[in-house]
């Protein structure tokens, strides 16, 4: 079994890192799988224009698989923290059964993810600050509305209390894994610049591998959450998969 972190301890951004690390390095394989199929719409124009698409008539054909991700996205999360709370409860993780779980709650899930989005770019227009400040609140929605199976506007409310008090934390968090995440981007760009099909594809893989951890360490986030806020351990999850 994982090694369990205590009821009630305190949310820490080293310990959900390191945590995330285990989680995501005893499953690579099956998480960059899954965050590579999750990926793959945002990468299909430039893999069949060999390069990002620059016209508007491109931009227009290739918008079903922009649209795409509007469904990929929220279920790659799903089934991300549902894979995250197998191996939390000391379990083989079992990927069908996480995805199941994520179609499951397909609706309620897009929903959620696009309240969260409408309200973070809200913020974002008003004044900068406060849309990341929305951001942080909202950054646990998706995995309450799957986790706890609210609805999303119960999902967004249950998000901005589990954050409550450690919003700098959880900001501080974000900022890291986000900087993680962009490593990715960063190398992508002369490698789709001036190397062609073989650096897209190397790009979409590289992609894959850092989402995975990214959307771990973000499921990994949600559970420290429960554990500092309301002591709710490893043997409390197992009734998650009832």
């Amino acid at each position: 079994m994982a090694a369990q972190m205590g009821s009630g301890s305190e949310f820490r951004i080293g310990r959900v890192l390191g945590r995330a690390a285990g989680i995501w390095g005893r499953n690579i394989a099956p998480f960059t799988l899954i965050a590579l199929v999750a990926t793959l719409p945002a990468y299909v124009p430039q893999l069949l224009a060999a390069g990002p698409a620059h016209s508007n008539r491109q931009a227009l054909l290739f918008l079903p698989f922009t649209l795409a991700t509007f469904l990929t996205g929220p279920l790659c999360n799903a089934v991300f923290v549902l894979a995250v709370f197998q191996d939390l409860a000391g379990d083989k993780v079992r990927i069908g059964a996480a995805i199941a779980g994520g179609f499951a709650r397909i609706l309620p899930l897009i929903a959620c993810a696009f309240c969260a989005i409408l309200a973070t770019l809200g913020g974002m227009i008003l004044l900068f600050v406060p849309g990341l400040i929305v951001m942080t609140m909202l950054s646990v929605s998706t995995q309450v509305c799957i986790i706890e199976r609210l609805g999303p506007i119960e999902s967004l409310s249950r998000s901005a209390a589990l954050t409550k008090g450690k919003r700098w934390r959880v900001f501080g968090l974000l900022v890291l894994i986000g900087l993680i995440s962009s490593v990715a981007g960063i190398l992508s760009i002369p490698l789709q610049r001036y190397v062609g099909m073989p650096g897209i594809i190397i790009a979409f893989l590289l992609g894959g591998v850092v989402s995975g951890y990214y959307t771990t360490a973000s499921a990994m986030m949600f559970y420290a959450l429960r554990v500092s806020k309301e002591g709710i351990g490893t043997e409390r999850i197992a009734s998650v998969f009832d």
